[in-house]
């Protein structure tokens, strides 16, 4: 991996860093029109590596964690997401979805619903209309550990290895669903093993370290783009923020191995391993987050700013005008 690679990559994960701390910084203010915000903070790597690269009409399907880093990073503009999240008139749908959800098929983004876990076969549809069009197009899924146990999973999954499906299918386990330790609800110790029953690759890959989760995702994306089928990957990873912003921290993992994970963080992972090489200082670094966190606070400020849609727009979008009836 080149150098001017590596700072690509690592200013995507530090805009993505950014955006999460000023989430959380405004978390209750956020919460009183958009979804109790759900951090990436601490995972941003994984929907950084995968969706970094991809081509413009590629897919990706993020899940309620990992939504902001992906969408961003696959091209979405600040501004609009952060309207949406504030409920305004610039947002994506007007302000009138949770901003998790947001689907933008200009940039092969779909966006999931109240239902974790549903993206998964959507994936395969898409991937399937992709391989009948005879496209080299990729859909990229993300889910959480909790979400890998339902049926969906199971029933994507299988189509999508029975068909050879373009598809890339990326488990987040950072170690808890919702309020439960993941191993308390699984009885193996790798989720990724469970690609063996669908005669699929599985991989196992460090989520908190952004070049090792990027390496997986170009190998992962090549088989899926060439014709080989799918394959599952899972990214090994820790909840370091609670369920929700608004949410009870006392209902998280043990506070001893959060602060182990914290130990490894990806962007000072990144960071110093950039510093290591000689392409980043200390001085650069500290301009760069600036910068991004300058941008960002700008996102917000239009979003505080931005105006309401008038009350009849719910009515739009709703039927369409014109069709067969007239």
């Amino acid at each position: 991996m080149d150098e001017e690679l590596k700072l690509a990559l690592f200013r995507s994960l530090l805009l993505a860093r950014a955006f999460e701390e000023k989430k959380i910084e405004l978390a209750e203010e956020i919460g009183r029109v958009d979804i109790g915000p759900t951090s990436c903070y601490g995972q941003e790597a994984i929907p950084v590596g995968f969706s970094f690269g991809l081509n413009r009409d590629d897919f990706i399907l993020p899940s309620i964690r990992s939504a902001w880093a992906a969408d961003l990073t696959k091209g979405l503009p600040l501004k609009p997401i952060a309207a949406e999240m504030y409920g305004k008139a610039g947002g994506f749908s007007n302000g009138r979805e949770i901003s998790s959800h947001i689907t933008y098929p200009e940039l092969g983004i779909f966006g999931g619903t109240g239902v974790l876990g549903n993206n998964i076969t959507v994936a395969a549809g898409i991937a399937l209309a992709a391989k009948y069009r005879k496209t080299d197009q990729v859909a990229v899924c993300f889910m959480g550990d909790g979400a890998s146990n339902r049926e969906e999973f199971f029933a994507g999954l299988n189509f999508a290895a029975l068909k050879k499906l373009p598809a890339v299918f990326v488990v987040e386990n950072n170690q808890i669903a919702e309020f439960t330790f993941y191993q308390k609800f699984m009885p193996i110790k790798d989720i990724a093993d469970r690609a063996a029953a669908f005669g699929i690759p599985g991989f196992v890959v460090d989520g908190n370290d952004l070049m090792a989760v990027y390496t997986t995702a170009r190998e992962t994306i090549r088989r899926a783009r060439a014709g080989e089928g799918p394959s599952l990957v899972e990214c090994k990873t820790c909840r370091v923020r609670p369920m929700s912003e608004l949410g009870d921290p006392g209902k998280g993992l043990p506070p001893e191995l959060i602060a182990e994970w914290r130990e490894r963080d990806p962007v000072r992972r990144m960071q110093e391993h950039l510093q290591q090489i000689g392409v980043l200082t200390e001085k650069d670094f500290r301009e760069l987050r600036e910068k991004l966190r300058k941008e960002v606070d700008a996102a917000f400020q239009f979003a505080r700013e931005d105006r309401y849609a008038p009350p009849e727009e719910v009515f739009k979008d709703v039927y369409e005008e014109g069709g067969l009836l007239e």
